[in-house]
């Protein structure tokens, strides 16, 4: 929703199950076992896991983390692609996963991996947020002073993340 002049607009888009890993090769819900955070230490790829330290899968939060250091370290191209020329320090996680180029997290005793389809279903998804932000601003005239993000996703999702990503058209001020 979005606030503008004492007028309340708001919209839904069908995104929410896409962000929590229906239909995702590793998706799952922000519980036990799902990778909740990701980012470089300056050496190496890290990851949070709810609840336990073996991760088990990927929840919304830990997908923009994973897909924007993919997008960083050239992984994917600008239009998700997989590229053919990963920095050297990510090389290794780039693998074959039933037929299509994945992102391998780790391959035991779970498979945990973003494959070609989950990027595209996530830009998918994230198109359906952006599109849908962009029509509210648009009828407002006017961009947010504020976002506010809820549930699970909206509690530890990275704003660099969504930022680097384009989650929303316009800078984000104050989340």
């Amino acid at each position: 929703g979005l606030v503008s002049n004492g007028k309340f607009l708001t919209t839904s888009v069908p995104a929410g199950p896409a962000f929590e890993g229906v239909g995702l090769f590793s998706g799952m819900r922000a519980v036990d076992g799902a990778i909740s955070k990701a980012w470089f230490d300056g050496k190496t790829i890290k990851f949070q896991i709810i609840g336990r330290k073996e991760a088990e899968g990927i929840c919304a939060s830990g997908y923009f983390d994973i897909i924007y250091l993919m997008k960083m370290f050239k992984v994917i191209d600008k239009e998700g692609n997989f590229s053919n020329k990963p920095l050297p320090f990510v090389r290794e996680f780039v693998k074959e996963v039933n037929g299509e180029k994945a992102f391998v997290i780790k391959d035991s005793p779970y498979l945990v991996a973003v494959t070609q389809s989950d990027v595209r279903k996530f830009q998918l998804a994230k198109a359906a947020i952006y599109g849908a932000i962009s029509t509210l601003v648009e009828r407002t005239e006017s961009l947010p002073q504020e976002i506010i993000l809820s549930g699970a996703m909206g509690t530890s999702i990275s704003i660099t993340s969504i930022s680097g990503l384009k989650l929303f058209p316009f800078p984000l001020k104050k989340v």
